[in-house]
């Protein structure tokens, strides 16, 4: 895939629009095998915790710049006003997000001061730590390189791609720069009208509280919307060893064993509950302690190599 390196400081000529049209009604490159998007936290420009995973409903347009760039990022974000005046009413259903590529110089109210300058559109501005987003740069293949400058200044060359997430939470496409106002809204409306089925859907996530090197269970129920069976060969979370485990029963309820579970046949259009006493995800090992009212991360290989990641909430 070719990635284009946005120039930190310098002017370069570019047409008024590089995109071509890849699928029926989109003008930006879809992706020739879209993959779900993995969560993350990162801190807004107000200073909140924001989990991506809290936003699938909405089409997400996931932009990567910086504060104290002079050319491709202020035309980024008239880029994104225009789509939100082009969209009207249907910008309700988007989230437009800014993630910095300098966050040693980006915090919060930084973002806040220059987000101010673009009020027609509501961007939400993401900075964090270095741990936190480089997982989100390497998922969205950004490059990112510091240019000296005198008096130990620096400008930050990047990639200057916009991702489109849907409404399911898959990444299905990207603009290039050049890209104007109407191809956004015209690739947003798309998805708006065209969103992925994912292939599998997780609600009422919960895991329990439990004290740090203990180990825990996350209970949630798994849906699966297609037509065909969908298999989970494993669980992962930076939380500790995650697996699958089923709880048994023998005896007439006088022996209970635990169980792992190497793989779990989700069947065609069903589900599957996972519940005290039965099927559940165990955390051992746990780094640190859970307390209710954290967030817990957890991330399921399927079986078609793909992955699905949801946020389960700690509680009693």
């Amino acid at each position: 895939m070719l990635l284009l390196l946005a120039a930190g400081c310098r002017q370069e000529a570019r047409p008024t629009s590089t995109v071509q049209p890849s699928e029926a009604s989109l003008r930006g490159m879809a992706l020739k095998e879209t993959r779900p998007a993995h969560d993350f936290t990162l801190t807004d420009h107000h200073g909140q915790p924001v989990h991506l995973h809290d936003m699938q409903g909405k089409v997400i347009a996931l932009f990567f710049g910086y504060t104290r760039c002079p050319d491709i990022c202020p035309l980024t974000m008239s880029v994104m006003s225009q789509a939100a005046a082009a969209l009207g009413t249907d910008a309700e259903h988007v989230r437009f997000l800014f993630v910095t590529v300098d966050p040693e110089r980006d915090s919060a109210p930084v973002l806040a001061k220059y987000l101010s300058h673009w009020e027609q559109v509501n961007v939400t501005g993401l900075t964090g730590s270095e741990d936190q987003l480089a997982p989100v740069y390497a998922e969205y293949q950004v490059t990112i390189e510091k240019v000296p400058r005198e008096n130990g200044a620096y400008a930050v060359n990047h990639s200057a791609l916009t991702w489109l997430i849907d409404q399911s939470g898959t990444i299905r496409a990207h603009l290039p720069m050049g890209a104007t106002g109407e191809d956004l809204a015209n690739d947003i409306r798309y998805l708006l009208k065209h969103p992925q089925k994912p292939a599998a859907q997780i609600r009422d996530a919960w895991v329990r509280p439990a004290d740090a090197g203990a180990a825990t269970a996350a209970y949630f129920t798994i849906t699966n919307p297609t037509n065909a069976p969908i298999i989970l060969k494993g669980v992962q979370t930076d939380w500790g060893e995650g697996s699958l485990h089923q709880t048994v029963v023998e005896n007439g309820g006088a022996m209970t064993k635990m169980k792992h579970v190497a793989t779990l046949e989700i069947p065609a259009n069903g589900q599957v509950a996972f519940k005290p006493g039965g099927y559940h995800v165990m955390i051992e090992n746990l780094k640190r302690a859970l307390r209710p009212g954290e967030d817990v991360a957890l991330t399921f290989r399927l079986g078609d190599g793909t992955s699905l990641t949801v946020t389960a909430v700690v509680q009693d």
